[in-house]
């Protein structure tokens, strides 16, 4: 999970590190995204290492939770679940 400073553009984000990188999801609302590092079928340039120090090189991330995984229920709205990937497995 990344959080980005509130209205800070994702594209402004890869124009900072330099590079678009494949995530798994993407809440503009909410300023944040996932990038799933465990799902085969996304290939990535960089390790998961390398990803995460080049995502924590932008000043406007505010937050990376690499073990952490957000998921909204896409019937209602104002349920969001944050978490490890087990705690979420289990909800």
């Amino acid at each position: 999970m990344v959080g980005l400073a509130e209205n800070y553009t994702l594209d402004s984000h890869w124009q900072r590190i330099g590079t678009e990188l494949n995530i798994t999801r993407y809440y503009k609302n909410l300023d944040c995204y996932y990038i799933d590092f465990s799902n085969d079928d996304i290939t990535h340039d960089l390790s998961e290492e390398s990803t995460l120090a080049l995502i924590r090189s932008d000043p406007n991330v505010d937050r990376v939770s690499p073990n952490e995984i957000f998921l909204m229920d896409t019937d209602v709205t104002d349920h969001i679940f944050y978490g490890s990937r087990e705690e979420v497995s289990q909800s």
